[in-house]
C-alpha cells in the first residue's frame, strides 16, 4: 500500500507540466521578468499576473496586465499575451499592443498581434501604424504582416503613407525596407508639394523620395510663377477652395489679359494720347 502511494506521488514531480507551472509560479511570486533559456536567443517575459494551463497538447501560459515579451532586439507590450508552442514560440497579443525594435528603428502599434519569435514573423489586425524611423516613413493600414529576417512588410486595407512633404493612399503596400522601396497598388495616389500623381502602380524610394509611375498614369501639377505667385490646379487640393490672395491674383490676371489683347494705345489725329490712356511717367515715352 505504501509502495503504490509512493509511486503516485513521485510521478508528477518529474513531469514537464509541473515544471512549467512551477516556472509560472516563480514569475507571479517574484513579480519580475523571468529568464527562459531557449536555444541561443534571449527570451524574457513578465506581467502583473500569469496563468498556466498544462493540458497535454494545449500547454499555454497567459500573461495579463502590463504583459511584456522580450525576444532578442524585439520588445512587445500588451494588455494580454498568450504564449504557446514549443519553448513559447508563438504569442497572441491583444488590447493596446506596441512593438519596438530600436536596433532596426521599427515601431508598431495595433490592437491584435500574432508573433512567431523563431521565424520572426508578425501579423497585425485592426488599426495599425508602423513607423520606420531610419527612413522617416509612417505606414498605416488595417492588416499588416512583417517578415523581420527578409525586411519586408505587407500592409492592406485603407493604406496611408506619410513621409516629410509627401503623402499617399492605396489599398495595398509592399515595403522592401532593405532596398528602401515602397510599392503601392489598388488605386494608389501620391501627393507631394501640392502635386498629385495617379497610376496603376506607384513605387516610392524612401531614401531619395523618387517616385515611379507605372500604367494609366495621370496627375496634376501646381505651378507657381514669380510674377503673380499664382497657383493653378487648386482643385487637386480641394474643389472650390481658394487661397487668401486668389481674388487679387484673378484681378491681376484680368488686367494683364486685357492689355495683351487690346494692343498699344493709338494716338488721335492731333497727336495726343487716346482717352483713358494713363499719363506717362517721368522718362517714359508713349
Amino acid at each position: 500500500m505504501c509502495s503504490k502511494m509512493k509511486r503516485r506521488t513521485e510521478k508528477p514531480r518529474g513531469s514537464p507540466a509541473t515544471s512549467r507551472v512551477f516556472l509560472a509560479a516563480l514569475v507571479v511570486a517574484g513579480g519580475m521578468i523571468a529568464a527562459h533559456p531557449v536555444e541561443a536567443d534571449s527570451f524574457r517575459f513578465s506581467a502583473d499576473s500569469v496563468r498556466s494551463s498544462s493540458a497535454k497538447g494545449r500547454e499555454r501560459t497567459t500573461l495579463a496586465g502590463n504583459a511584456t515579451i522580450v525576444s532578442d532586439t524585439t520588445t512587445i507590450l500588451a494588455d494580454r499575451i498568450e504564449m504557446y508552442g514549443t519553448d513559447f514560440q508563438f504569442a497572441d497579443c491583444s488590447g493596446t499592443v506596441s512593438v519596438k525594435d530600436e536596433e532596426k528603428g521599427i515601431f508598431l502599434t495595433t490592437t491584435t498581434l500574432f508573433y512567431d519569435r523563431k521565424k520572426k514573423i508578425s501579423r497585425a489586425q485592426g488599426p495599425t501604424t508602423m513607423e520606420d524611423k531610419k527612413h522617416k516613413v509612417v505606414i498605416k493600414g488595417n492588416v499588416l504582416e512583417n517578415d523581420d529576417d527578409n525586411e519586408t512588410t505587407i500592409v492592406q486595407v485603407g493604406v496611408r503613407v506619410l513621409k516629410e512633404n509627401m503623402a499617399a493612399r492605396a489599398e495595398y503596400a509592399f515595403y522592401h525596407r532593405k532596398d528602401t522601396l515602397l510599392e503601392l497598388s489598388g488605386t494608389p495616389v501620391v501627393y507631394r508639394d501640392g502635386d498629385q500623381y495617379n497610376a496603376r502602380r506607384i513605387i516610392i524610394n524612401t531614401d531619395t523620395n523618387e517616385i515611379t509611375l507605372e500604367g494609366e498614369v495621370s496627375g496634376s501639377v501646381v505651378q507657381t510663377t514669380d510674377k503673380s505667385k499664382q497657383k493653378t490646379k487648386d482643385e487637386a487640393a480641394g474643389a472650390g477652395k481658394t487661397g487668401p490672395n486668389d481674388g487679387e491674383t484673378a484681378a491681376a490676371d484680368g488686367a494683364s489679359a486685357g492689355s495683351s489683347t487690346a494692343g498699344p494705345p493709338q494716338p488721335t489725329a492731333d497727336g495726343s494720347a487716346a482717352p483713358g490712356t494713363p499719363p506717362a511717367s517721368n522718362g517714359e515715352k508713349r
